[in-house]
């Protein structure tokens, strides 16, 4: 091992319900940003943030679901995004259309049901190449290297499946808690996504899914409930106390965010096959011209992959990510983390990734970047 990450400061605020911005977070930890936007094929005003670095070395971090950039900066300079920053690298945090900094739109409004009508097949095939394509234009490079956590990794599959000119521009995507499958999940996450049908016909009549953010936080952060707080997401994450600490929920900000219910429903519909969305037989034959989605192909995504996945990730199981693995053509490298309560959390919360993780992540871009 070569690299090294320093411990870490949690980026804070003095009040828990007044929530920062991604500008805020960084500037409390030293870091200088700039913002950019750029509009994608389809009409979607998307935000950028950048930690200017070495333009020959550009890097692309995208996030999960209900989630924004901040999450890559919460555990301040022992956050992922800070590391690459004090490496020298350009960095460049991406957003989800919906979330709390991409809510415009050319000709539609977040109040109108087709603002939402979306999944993460949108996302990869016209919101990654317009943020790659600008991100590669402003740094005058030709690739870029890029990181994605959970749903963050789905989009690149689908980049490279659908667009794949777009793979020889990455250079090596790192992938952390990669998601495709969810076919060897257990309950409770297997008990929600056999709910999906149901699911799907309840909330019919709202394109867009949110979290009361100021009921959730306040739970949270009230000594009373934090406990409760965070052995609810554990349930669905994995637990680990170690790692994910008390303190750490009392000062987390406004990282949820709005997800399109169709996203949430094809992500459920994922259970055994990485297909786009399943409209229904009927509609299925209007759109695709067949009675059934066609799956991504994944051997088609030929861009250099390493994927880093969790012994006690109840979201991205092994089995899963084994099943991802054993269809890409082009991954480099494979590694669990050593560490058995690793879960889905920590890959971007964990008060110690400076020793579990980041040093693996740096060794690896500095190996293919």
């Amino acid at each position: 091992m070569t690299s090294k990450v320093t411990s870490f400061d949690i980026a804070t605020t003095p009040s828990p319900y007044k929530y920062p911005n991604f500008t805020e977070l960084a500037s409390a930890i030293g870091l200088v940003t700039e913002t950019h936007e750029v509009t994608s094929e389809d009409g979607y005003v998307l935000t950028l943030f950048n930690i200017p670095g070495n333009k020959s070395r550009p890097i692309l971090i995208m996030h999960g679901i209900m989630d924004n950039a901040d999450t890559f900066i919460l555990r301040g300079n022992g956050s992922l995004g800070y590391t690459l920053a004090k490496e020298g690298y350009d960095v460049w945090f991406g957003n989800f259309r919906g979330n709390r900094y991409n809510r415009r739109h050319a000709t539609l409004d977040p109040i109108e049901a087709e603002f939402w009508n979306f999944t993460y097949h949108e996302i990869g095939y016209y919101d990654l190449p317009a943020i790659i394509d600008y991100i590669l234009n402003k740094t005058e490079q030709t690739q870029l290297s890029a990181i994605g956590f959970s749903l963050g990794t789905t989009i690149f599959y689908v980049l490279g499946s659908t667009r794949p000119e777009y793979n020889t521009k990455i250079k090596i995507l790192i992938c952390l808690a990669p998601i495709a499958y969810f076919k060897h999940v257990e309950p409770p996450v297997s008990t929600l996504i056999g709910m999906a049908p149901y699911i799907s016909f309840i909330t019919q009549d709202m394109p867009e899914l949110k979290v009361d953010k100021s009921n959730f936080l306040a739970t949270c952060q009230s000594p009373a409930s934090v406990e409760a707080c965070r052995q609810f997401l554990f349930s669905f994450a994995g637990a680990d106390d170690e790692e994910i600490e008390l303190d750490f929920f009392r000062t987390f900000h406004d990282t949820s965010a709005s997800v399109s219910r169709k996203l949430a429903i094809h992500m459920a519909k994922s259970r055994k096959v990485f297909a786009q969305y399943d409209f229904g037989s009927q509609r299925n034959l209007q759109v695709y011209n067949s009675a059934v989605p066609p799956q991504y192909n994944l051997s088609a995504c030929v861009m250099k992959m390493a994927l880093f996945v969790g012994k006690n990730d109840k979201l991205s199981v092994i089995k899963d990510v084994e099943l991802l693995r054993d269809q890409l053509p082009n991954v480099v490298e494979y590694r669990v983390v050593d560490r058995d309560l690793c879960n889905h959390f920590d890959f971007v919360w964990g008060r110690n990734m400076h020793v579990y993780l980041l040093p693996y992540v740096l060794d690896t871009l500095e190996k293919y970047s």
